[in-house]
């Protein structure tokens, strides 16, 4: 199955599809001492949603880069300084950036929350900021819940509910 541009629905916006409608939120998810993740923006797409977030967070250690790829070096699955993101939509269903990798060969169970990147990590010294877009298919209706979880930095788990976010 694929959609405008070729994409299968599940992987992101087709190249030719343009947001329905964009909602600026700029509310803040989570804030702890080292760190805090901000839901800046949501664009409506006919099959689905990009959800943007921005995180920031200070190493204690002063260098942000080193204390980022020291959790990245765990064994522990996934590695405690990864970012991660679950949405509980309003049928309680449940998706989260950990459960798998969306390709375009195999449908997903739905919902399904992804990736879609963004610039990767800017660190300056002790700082670390970070702009990513996720991709949530599909569309849900109504509200939802947005939950996101960053240990290494001080964020256990914090939620927001977000939406309804219609065409």
């Amino acid at each position: 199955m694929t959609h405008s541009g070729g994409n299968a629905p599940w992987v992101g916006p087709g190249a030719d599809d343009n947001p329905i409608s964009s909602h600026q939120i700029e509310r803040y998810l989570a804030e702890a001492s080292r760190a805090s993740i901000k839901i800046i923006s949501v664009d409506t797409y006919s099959t689905g949603l990009a959800i943007t977030i921005e995180a920031n967070a200070m190493s204690e250690k002063g260098d942000a880069g080193e204390e980022l790829r020291e959790g990245m070096a765990s064994d522990e699955d996934p590695a405690p300084s990864a970012l991660r993101f679950r949405v509980r939509l309003s049928d309680e269903s449940t998706a989260s950036t950990l459960d798998h990798v969306a390709d375009s060969t195999t449908e997903p169970t739905q919902p399904c929350l992804s990736t879609l990147g963004g610039p990767g990590f800017k660190i300056d010294g002790p700082r670390l900021d970070t702009r990513q877009t996720m991709w949530l298919w599909p569309r849900p209706t109504g509200k939802f819940e947005v939950t996101a979880e960053w240990p290494w930095f001080g964020i256990p788990s914090a939620s927001l509910e977000v939406g309804p976010f219609e065409g």
